[in-house]
């Protein structure tokens, strides 16, 4: 009996020992295996693109290419479960385009009517009575009078409300103003306090590392503005610093000119997003704002629910 009862729990140790090593296998694999990009792109009065995703060695990848349509593939294990052809999207076009005409005929034809009747009603509005016809030319002009006489005060209530409009508007501005140097206070403590730069570092390396880890192109861009060429050219020296001499770029100071060819590839892997990503939750200021958010939100619930 009692060498049964050792040999089924050697068994059951031994099965969840296996069930074990399988989920730890399978975690290690889907956090630890790298999902890899590509994607490159040329513009010259034209726009042609193509990107790619792939993960597990093509165990599921996605592409999408772009030629005047726009097509998308997803498999996995080579076999396609959504796929979108130029043909499809086309007809689809011209099936809502159809639509379309349909209803704007149809509003056309309700705008038409609805036209027609209140012409019929300003006709009968207009055409007046006999006897107002023939009023005395004194009549009216003391009714013009009256009429000026009664529109005085309304002037002169209309002048006390816009006052106080815009009496009322220069108080919120006021207040809109220390609302934003509260706000500004409290973004600058928040970023000067040194417990919260490690976690600016932290989620700069969490940036860094979904960023490419390589690129080649050659762009030329301009502006008609020579200041807005020479903002984004101050932008695009950060790639410089990065990616060196592979990105050519080219400003063109008196016109809009936008042309060149991009190419870039890189990896993601799953658990060093994970590990960042929880090193940043640890933070305090974070975790509060979070609860703040949560608490607000869940507020607003209760209030829209009532």
């Amino acid at each position: 009996m009692l060498s049964t009862l050792l040999l089924l729990l050697k068994i059951s140790t031994i099965a969840i020992l296996i069930l074990a090593a399988l989920l730890v296998f399978v975690l290690l694999l889907v956090l630890g295996t790298p999902i890899r990009y590509k994607a490159s792109g040329a513009y010259h009065k034209e726009l042609k693109a193509e990107g790619r995703i792939t993960w597990l060695l093509h165990f599921l990848s996605l592409r999408c290419t772009y030629d005047k349509d726009l097509n998308i593939s997803f498999r996995i294990l080579g076999f396609s479960l959504f796929q979108t052809d130029s043909r499809e999207t086309e007809e689809l076009k011209e099936k809502m385009d159809i639509m379309a005409d349909q209803v704007q005929y149809d509003n056309q034809k309700e705008d038409e009517s609805d036209r027609e009747v209140s012409e019929g009603y300003q006709r009968e509005e207009t055409s007046l009575p006999e006897w107002e016809e023939e009023k005395p030319a004194k009549e009216k002009q003391e009714n013009t009078i009256k009429k000026k006489k009664k529109s005085s005060p309304q002037k002169k209530f209309s002048l006390e409300k816009a006052w106080k409009q815009i009496q009322c508007r220069v108080q919120s501005l006021f207040q809109k103003v220390e609302e934003g140097k509260a706000f500004y206070e409290r973004v600058r403590g928040f970023i000067e306090n040194p417990a919260n730069q490690k976690m600016f570092r932290r989620a700069w390396r969490m940036v860094r590392h979904i960023l490419p880890r390589k690129i080649l192109g050659d762009i030329t861009f301009g502006f008609e503005d020579p200041a807005t060429t020479g903002k984004a050219l101050a932008l695009l020296g950060l790639a410089w610093s990065w990616y060196g001499d592979n990105l050519k770029v080219t400003p063109v100071f008196d016109e809009n000119v936008l042309e060149g060819e991009l190419k870039l590839q890189g990896r993601v892997i799953p658990g060093v997003l994970l590990f960042w990503g929880i090193l940043i939750l640890m933070n305090q200021e974070i975790r509060r704002l979070l609860l703040r958010r949560g608490r607000k939100m869940d507020g607003g619930k209760e209030n829209g629910g009532k």
